[in-house]
C-alpha cells in the first residue's frame, strides 16, 4: 500500500472517478453478487449521492446478473470494466506493472496542473524503483 495514493490518483484520472467511486469499485469487485440493498448499506459510509448506483450501472462498472421478477431480487456483479481497472489497480501497487507515462495512456502526463506534474514525477520514480526491485529479483 506504499504507493496507493498516486495509484489510486492515477485511477480518478485514467477513468474519470472519484474516491469514493474507486472505493466502491474495489468493494463491488470483492463480492460476486449482489443486490440493491447490499449496495445501498455499503455506500452509507460515504456522502450521499442518490445517482451513485444508477450512474455506475450506466458508464459500464456494475452489470445486472438477474432481474427482478417472481419474488426475486434483481442482483448484480462488477463488470469485465470493474475488474481490469482493479487488476490493473493491484498490479501497479503490487510492482509488477508500470505506470503508463504517454498522455495519450495516462491523462496525469497532460502536467496541466502541479498536482500532475507531482504525481507524473512519482509515476516515472516509482516505475523506475520496481524496474530496479524486478531486476534485482525482489518481485
Amino acid at each position: 500500500l506504499k504507493y496507493y495514493r498516486v495509484v489510486r490518483y492515477w485511477a480518478k484520472k485514467k477513468y474519470d472517478l472519484n474516491d469514493s467511486e474507486i472505493e466502491i469499485i474495489q468493494y463491488i469487485n470483492s463480492e460476486r453478487l449482489f443486490t440493491r440493498n447490499e449496495f445501498n448499506t455499503y455506500c452509507s459510509i460515504f456522502s450521499w449521492n442518490n445517482d451513485r448506483f444508477k450512474n455506475l450501472l450506466r458508464d459500464g462498472w456494475i452489470r445486472s446478473w438477474r432481474n427482478a421478477g417472481g419474488g426475486r431480487s434483481a442482483l448484480y456483479e462488477a463488470s469485465e470494466k470493474s475488474r481490469r481497472m482493479m487488476v490493473s489497480f493491484y498490479k501497479k501497487l503490487n510492482g509488477e506493472e508500470n505506470f503508463p507515462t504517454t498522455v495519450v495512456d495516462n491523462p496525469v502526463f497532460k502536467k496541466d496542473t502541479y498536482t500532475n506534474k507531482v504525481m507524473a514525477n512519482q509515476m516515472v520514480r516509482i516505475n523506475k524503483e520496481m524496474q530496479a526491485r524486478r531486476k534485482r529479483g525482489e518481485i
